[in-house]
């Protein structure tokens, strides 16, 4: 056992001899790095940053000597940050990688007598101290060593700093009433032995608000301060004047002064406030107050768009309507300033009437009455009528219908489908669906719904004709003579057995032409020396049509043809552009909203309530002549031929665009305005009973 440990020791005492090189052989090199700082910037840099806030820089250069007996290499870092004024325990730390200090140094390797200079720019919001740890080895010393050097950016921590000081007081004038949205001003000074960071003037007690400043270690700072009363100050309650001081080695101040005086609300509040006009989804815009006005159909609402403003907290905005005695508002919790609108629903009752509007807020105080002139509104009333609506199939716009009374069917045509729907007039239920084999322009049925005349939308000359008196309908293409790139219009089926075509055809004069196609034989006719003339409406006993164009001589007018004498009328001044529709004889023809008598003598205008509309939805004119029909943004608005006043809304929960008659006037026939022609919605068709 003995041999055993004296063996033992005798193996320790050779390696510690091996090791102190007692056997001949040399120590081990050992690296060695003395780091220092080999400038810095005379004076730090303060700055303001874009948010405000102050920064401090300063520029850094470190200097590093290899002075060992190996080459050393940089391994890794370390940049401890100390703040305030005690920096004996660092805040934060940065860790520098050896891919930093390749950077910072231009290379980790540092051979015996070499240096390097690494240049830092640093910034931070107050001014600091800082060291910087550098962890080294050597060729074949792995053993980490250390060097540091320690640099401040900004005033040293001694013990001769002392904390800043700061005062603070209220200056406007006691016999200023203060209320919220007022400006007050404050006096600040505050100083300090190491320099001024920041400085702060403010209030407590009824609201909080306050200004910060800068100082960049100004020794000291006066201010006068202007600070405006926040809405939110509660009222009543005695303010606190506050002011605080920072320094730059974060030591703060602060003090609290308390005042007698108090925060009231005297001042009314303000309003401004609009309106949308009777069917603004059409793009009717608004009318202000005190020029607020319109006609409105009971049922509807009025958007009264308003804004409202407070220097304190509102309350009600309240409308009446006058002589009624109606009043209704709208509160509100505390808010200051409101943008918004709200929806007013007419009632028939109120015929005639005048609307005020005002605000009051949460001290009481009301602001100015807006008031439109007396009876500047009108009501007009909604006539519920048995009606029956069903979903057209999805897919396309309605570009139009004809009813047909001998058949009872509605025949609805969908140009971006190329298709047309049949529909049972009495149910609206869906008989047939005609795939037309081409884009329509126009379209017309005989009398009895036996054939259907399609005219092409593009420019192949088409006009083609269904027979759908068999259970399934057979297309045939009626032969026009055209040169290819014809492009066709209108097209009217006349109770004479003829069919009236608007078409064109390239380089030829006129550019349209009006033909005529005798249905039993397809023989066509070339009326356009007569005239060259878009097709308007046909009476409902198809013996008239009107035209508008030009005449054989080339003058812009409007006319009429008389299928019974194959006659054209006189070539009159022409009619307005728009839609047109007549009476069963074709006494008269309706133009958008202006009626004319059958020599297009302008018999009077139609009222609208909303003139925005009236490029939107179809009007027509009643087979006897004494209702306009027209299409509204909530159903469809009926007016008086004789003198042209509006008589009611048949309201419907869609805009409508399309509208057709029966012969015998007893029911009519609403589509849906698509909104959009992209991505277009299930659309909407309605059956209403006049009668």
């Amino acid at each position: 056992m003995a041999r055993h440990i004296s063996r033992g020791a005798l193996a320790i005492a050779a390696l510690l001899l091996a090791a102190c090189g007692d056997n001949g052989t040399s120590p081990l090199p050992i690296p060695h790095l003395e780091v220092s700082v080999g400038s810095i910037s005379p004076a730090f840099i303060t700055t303001t940053t874009s948010t405000g806030n102050p920064t401090v820089t300063c520029k850094v250069t470190f200097h590093v000597v290899s002075n060992g007996t190996d080459k050393a290499y940089l391994s890794r870092g370390m940049m401890r940050w100390y703040m305030g004024k005690d920096r004996a325990i660092p805040v934060d730390s940065s860790p520098l990688t050896g891919k930093d200090l390749q950077a910072f140094f231009g290379s980790t390797e540092l051979p015996r007598g070499s240096t390097a200079d690494a240049p830092f720019e640093i910034t931070a919001g107050i001014p600091f101290g800082a060291v910087l740890d550098l962890a080294y080895v050597g060729t074949k010393y792995s053993r980490e060593r250390h060097t540091t050097t320690r640099f401040t950016c900004g005033p040293e921590s001694t013990p001769a700093a002392t904390p800043p000081t700061v005062g603070v007081s209220l200056v406007t004038p006691e016999t200023q009433i203060l209320q919220p949205g007022d400006t007050i001003l404050l006096h600040l000074a505050a100083a300090s032995n190491v320099g001024l960071w920041r400085t702060l003037a403010g209030i407590a007690g009824p609201c909080e608000t306050h200004k910060i400043f800068n100082e960049a270690d100004a020794a000291s700072a006066t201010r006068d301060v202007k600070l405006v009363l926040p809405a939110s100050c509660s009222l009543n309650a005695p303010i606190t004047v506050t002011g605080a001081a920072l320094d730059a080695l974060a030591v703060e101040t602060d003090v609290s002064v308390p005042t007698t005086r108090f925060i009231v609300d005297r001042r009314p509040p303000t309003i401004r406030a609009a309106h949308d006009l009777p069917g603004n989804f059409g793009g009717a815009g608004t009318a202000e107050f005190p020029r607020a006005g319109g006609e409105f159909f009971a049922g509807e609402s009025m958007k009264l768009h308003y804004t409202i403003a407070d220097n304190h907290a509102l309350r009600a905005l309240v409308w009446e309507i006058q002589p009624f005695g109606a009043r209704d508002s709208l509160l509100f919790a505390d808010d200051s300033m409101i943008s918004s609108a709200v929806d007013i629903p007419m009632r028939a009752e109120w015929g005639s009437f005048q609307m005020r509007v005002f605000v009051r807020d949460a001290s009481g105080n009301v602001s100015p009455v807006l008031e439109s002139a007396p009876g500047a509104f009108v009501v007009r009333p909604a006539a519920t009528l048995p009606t029956t609506t069903v979903i057209a199939p999805v897919g396309s716009t309605i570009d139009g219908m004809v009813y047909d009374a001998r058949s009872d069917r509605l025949f609805v045509m969908q140009a971006g489908l190329s298709r047309m729907l049949v529909y049972s007039a009495a149910t609206l239920a869906l008989q047939q669906t005609i795939a037309l084999g081409l884009v329509p322009a126009d379209f017309d049925v005989t009398e009895g719904g036996d054939t259907l005349f399609v005219s092409s939308l593009g420019y192949s000359g088409e006009l083609r004709m269904f027979d759908l008196t068999g259970a399934t309908p057979r297309s045939q293409q009626i032969p026009l003579g055209l040169k290819l790139g014809g492009q066709m219009g209108g097209v009217r089926a006349l109770a004479n057995g003829k069919v009236l075509l608007e078409a064109s055809e390239f380089n030829s004069t006129p550019a349209w032409r009006l033909l005529e196609i005798d249905r039993a034989t397809l023989a066509v006719r070339d009326r356009s020396a007569e005239g060259s003339s878009a097709l308007g409406a046909r009476s409902y006993d198809r013996n008239v049509v009107y035209l508008t164009g030009s005449d054989a001589s080339g003058a812009t007018c409007s006319r009429r043809f008389d299928a019974l004498s194959d006659s054209f009328g006189a070539c009159a001044a022409a009619a307005p552009y728009g839609r047109m529709t007549t009476t069963t004889s074709g006494d008269a023809v309706l133009v958008g909203g202006s009626l004319f008598d059958q020599s297009f003598n302008l018999l009077r205008n139609i009222a609208f309530p909303n003139a925005a509309w009236a490029w939107r939805g179809q009007s027509v004119i009643s087979p006897d002549g004494a209702v306009v029909y027209r299409g509204y943004e909530h159903g469809v608005v009926r007016a008086r031929a004789s003198d042209g006043a509006v008589l009611d809304l048949i309201p419907l929960p869609y805009p409508v665009e399309r509208l057709a008659i029966s012969a015998d006037g007893s029911t009519l026939f609403a589509a849906q305005w698509p909104a959009y022609y992209n991505n277009v919605p299930p659309l909407r068709i309605s059956r209403i009973s006049l009668r």
